[in-house]
C-alpha cells in the first residue's frame, strides 16, 4: 500500500470527520489470457455486481461500506472489534455496525486501489460457490442488521429459476411467465455485453458475457442457499463458535438497544 493512498486517506478522514474512509477498487485482470478480462468485465458492470458502488464507481459521500477501510482508532473502543468468525464480510458487517451506531462512512473517489481479480472464470464461480455466497447467509444469521437486498437479490434469481423450471413443466401460465422473465434477463445482460465489450475493447464479450452473467447469478445464489442449507442442518462454520472476542456479547447488546430507539 502505498504511502500517497494513506496519505490520501488521512487528509479525507480529518476533513470529513469520518470513522472509516475508503475510496474505489479499480479490477484488474488476474492474467494475460481473455478469461482473466471476462471476470474483469463482469465485476466492472452494475448488471453483474449491483449497486456497488466503490467496484462501478460513485461521487464523494457518505456510504454504507468501502474497500480496505482506514478506521479512526476510537472506533474500536466504541463499538468492538471485527467478528472474527466472519472470515469473509466481516468488514461489512463491521461497518453496518459503525452505522447503525451513528458512525460516518466515507467514501473519496481520488483514493484508488488496484484489485486483480481471479484468471479463470471457474476459479471466480469456484470462490462464489464456496467462499463469498455462504458467508452471505452466515452474516445474516449471526447479525442480522447486516443484511441487504443487494447481497440477497442472487438467492431469489436462484430460487426462481430453478423452482420456475420445475413449476414449468405442470403450468402453462408458469411457463409463460418464467420464459417472459428469463427473455428480459437474457436482453439485460445482452446489452450490458456490448457496453463491456466497447468498454474493454473485447468483441468476443458480446457473445460470452451474457453467458457468463447467468452462470455468475445462479452460481452465486446457489452459493448462498448451500449456507441457509448448512445453517439449518447445524453445519456452518459459523456455529462452532459463540463469541468471536470477549466482551463481543456486550456490544451487540448496546447495538441492539440503539436499533430500538
Amino acid at each position: 500500500m502505498s504511502f500517497y493512498y494513506l496519505k490520501l486517506c488521512f487528509e479525507t478522514a480529518i476533513r470529513t470527520n469520518a470513522d472509516n474512509v475508503g475510496g474505489l477498487i479499480i479490477t484488474q485482470p488476474g492474467g494475460t489470457g481473455y478469461q482473466a478480462s471476462l471476470v474483469q468485465a463482469l465485476t466492472t458492470h452494475i448488471f453483474g455486481v449491483g449497486n456497488s458502488g466503490f467496484r462501478t464507481g460513485i461521487s464523494e459521500g457518505e456510504v454504507d461500506t468501502v474497500p480496505f477501510g482506514f478506521f479512526n482508532r476510537d472506533v474500536f473502543e466504541k463499538i468492538g472489534y471485527f467478528d472474527e468468525r466472519l472470515i469473509r464480510a466481516q468488514d461489512y458487517e463491521f461497518n453496518k455496525r459503525i452505522k447503525n451506531n451513528g458512525g460516518k462512512i466515507w467514501l473519496n473517489p481520488g483514493i484508488v486501489a488496484q484489485y486483480y481479480n481471479q484468471k479463470s472464470i471457474l476459479k471466480f464461480l469456484e470462490k462464489q460457490i464456496l467462499k463469498e455466497a455462504p458467508y452471505n447467509a452466515y452474516m445474516w444469521y449471526l447479525v442480522p442488521y447486516t443484511f441487504a437486498y443487494r447481497h440477497a437479490i442472487t438467492g431469489v434469481f436462484a430460487t426462481g429459476v430453478l423452482g420456475g423450471l420445475a413449476l414449468s413443466l405442470v403450468s402453462p401460465v408458469i411457463k409463460f411467465l418464467f420464459l417472459s422473465v428469463m427473455t428480459l434477463y437474457f436482453i439485460l445482460a445482452f446489452v450490458s455485453a456490448v457496453q463491456q465489450a466497447k468498454r474493454y475493447k473485447k468483441p468476443l464479450h458480446i457473445l460470452i458475457l451474457p453467458i457468463s452473467f447467468f452462470l455468475y447469478h445462479i452460481i452465486h445464489g446457489i452459493g448462498v442457499l448451500t449456507g441457509f442449507f448448512r445453517l439449518a442442518t447445524g453445519t456452518a462454520p459459523v456455529q462452532k463458535i459463540k463469541e468471536p472476542w470477549e466482551g463481543y456479547g456486550y456490544y451487540r447488546i448496546k447495538l441492539n438497544k440503539s436499533l430500538k430507539k
